[in-house]
C-alpha cells in the first residue's frame, strides 16, 4: 500500500483509500479569523472567531477528520454548506490561499476568484460539486445574486 501526505492536513492517507472518507464534519470551515484581524488554518488550541457570524469557534484538529475550525455554538451560519470531502478540499486548496472561503453574507464561498481588468474588478463564484444535485437546484444556484 502506497502512503503521500495529504496536501492540506498533516497526517498521511492511503492512496488506495477511497477519499471521500477524509472530509469536513457539517459545521466546519477551513478558515478563522484571529485577534489580528486575519484568516487562518486550524491549529491546536487556537483562538479565534467565524469569518462569517463573528462568533467563537473552536480549532478541531485530530486523527479522524481534516483539521478545521467549527462554532463553540455547534451551529453552521452559512444556510448553503454542505459537509465536505477529501475531494472538495483538494480541490479548493488548488486557489490562492485569499480565494478560498470567502465569506459574501450569507453564505461562505468554496472560491472566490477576482479578475482586474481595464474597466475595474469582475468577481467570479466557484462553487465545487462532487454529488448528485437537482437540475432545479442548480438553476437556483447559478442565479443567486453575490
Amino acid at each position: 500500500m502506497t502512503r503521500q501526505c495529504c496536501p492540506y492536513h498533516s497526517h498521511l492517507v492511503d492512496q488506495d483509500q477511497q477519499h471521500d472518507r477524509i472530509h469536513l464534519p457539517n459545521d466546519a470551515m477551513l478558515y478563522a479569523i484571529n485577534a489580528d484581524d486575519r484568516r487562518m488554518l486550524p491549529t491546536k488550541h487556537a483562538r479565534a472567531v467565524c469569518p462569517g457570524c463573528k462568533q467563537a469557534v473552536i480549532a478541531r484538529c485530530g486523527d479522524v477528520n481534516a483539521d478545521h475550525w467549527a462554532h463553540v455554538s455547534g451551529c453552521e451560519c452559512d444556510p448553503w454548506h454542505e459537509p465536505e470531502t477529501h475531494w472538495h478540499i483538494n480541490w479548493k486548496m488548488q486557489f490562492e490561499e485569499r480565494s478560498r472561503e470567502v465569506v459574501m453574507p450569507p453564505h461562505r464561498a468554496d472560491v472566490c476568484a477576482t479578475r482586474v481588468h481595464t474597466e475595474g474588478e469582475a468577481r467570479t463564484v466557484i462553487e465545487l460539486q462532487h454529488s448528485p444535485i437537482e437540475t432545479a437546484e442548480i438553476e437556483g444556484l447559478l442565479f443567486r445574486p453575490v
